[in-house]
């Protein structure tokens, strides 16, 4: 669904970087997984969504990007009339969020 470029570490203390992020989902019926995949293809972050009629507008998710490269939000599994809606940013850790 989407990449998220999450740059080297830089400055003297080679701080990692945060991803800071929120959506908004909803679906006539869905069976899926929500997913913050990693550069490495491990699962950062996930959540799941079963049943009918589900919305939601999810809060800040404040996830540790340790490491640099492309992270891939993805949803796994099924959905019938679905809208997803994502907003993020990639910040130092140290940058007071």
């Amino acid at each position: 669904m989407a990449t998220i470029q999450v740059p080297a570490a830089s400055g003297e203390s080679r701080d990692s970087s945060v991803i800071d992020f929120s959506f908004n989902f909803s679906a006539a019926t869905a069976d899926l997984e929500i997913v913050l995949i990693a550069p490495d293809g491990s699962k950062a972050w996930s959540d799941e969504w079963q049943g009918m009629n589900l919305k939601a507008d999810s809060s800040s998710h404040l996830i540790p990007a340790d490491m640099e490269g492309e992270w891939n939000l993805a949803i796994i599994g099924e959905a019938t009339k679905s809208t997803f809606f994502a907003r993020w940013k990639v910040s130092s850790a140290n940058s007071g969020l």
